[in-house]
């Protein structure tokens, strides 16, 4: 069944759920004499007393029943391209979306003494919202998706500013990103060459020092999560 909010002024401005539109799977018998089930679309009207009734039924195609099923069953289409929405998306735009990262061993590219050299990182679970052009990045603690109230840390990719943005430098990010874009956007983010670093987001760690001290972590499994500064804002406050 599907929903919407409407406002009621005449109770306090009070907001409630009123239905939109219901699917309901009818059982059939065809001319064959053989059961079936079919599914049909009802929308709902008023009646003069302002009560809700279930419309008439409009029957689906074969096809719009596959995609109903594939929705109540959590499943991904074949296609990449009108796949569900998929368990790490946190916030959906207009223009963009936001979505959390797990805890994982990246390849970094750093510039040291004038020379582009790689290392595989541990990075500690990140949120990314993109906005149009703007991106900007927050490490977490818990590898778990976040909620409203998990506080944010500044991320410890080099290439981040004081206020969270990426310094996307040469890299084509997408406008108005998609959940297509994400892994494209996750290797520009994590795997960029990174010049220099743009603030302090590690404990103990000047700011000069920063990607000396990634490089010691290509033995490391996990990023320490003691090392993280939090920026005083949790989940719900950005996304």
């Amino acid at each position: 069944m599907d929903f919407s909010i409407e406002n009621y002024t005449h109770i306090q401005n009070t907001q409630c759920i009123v239905p939109v539109q219901a699917f309901i799977t009818y059982r059939n018998i065809n001319i064959n004499g053989d059961q079936e089930y079919v599914i049909a679309k009802h929308e709902f009207d008023r009646n003069t007393k302002d009560e809700f009734v279930l419309g008439d039924a409009k029957l689906l195609s074969l096809k719009e029943q596959h995609e109903i099923a594939n929705i109540i069953l959590n499943k991904k289409s074949q296609n990449n391209q009108n796949e569900l929405i998929q368990e790490n998306i946190l916030a959906l735009y207009a223009d963009g979306l936001s979505w959390f990262i797990k805890a994982k061993k990246w390849t970094m590219r750093f510039n040291i003494g004038g020379k582009v050299r790689v290392f595989k990182i541990p990075m500690p679970p990140h949120v990314v919202s993109i906005k149009g052009h703007d991106i900007r990045l927050y490490a977490v603690k818990k590898n778990t998706r976040p909620t409203k109230s998990t506080p944010l840390y500044v991320s410890p990719i080099p290439n981040v500013y004081q206020n969270n943005k990426l310094c996307s430098g040469s890299v084509s990010f997408p406008k108005s990103a998609s959940q297509r874009d994400i892994p494209d956007i996750e290797q520009g983010i994590f795997t960029t060459v990174n010049t220099h670093s743009h603030t302090q987001s590690i404990k103990g760690i000047k700011l000069k020092k920063h990607v000396n001290f990634l490089v010691t972590l290509q033995d490391k499994d996990h990023f320490s999560v003691q090392k993280m500064i939090p920026i005083g804002k949790n989940l719900g406050e950005v996304v």
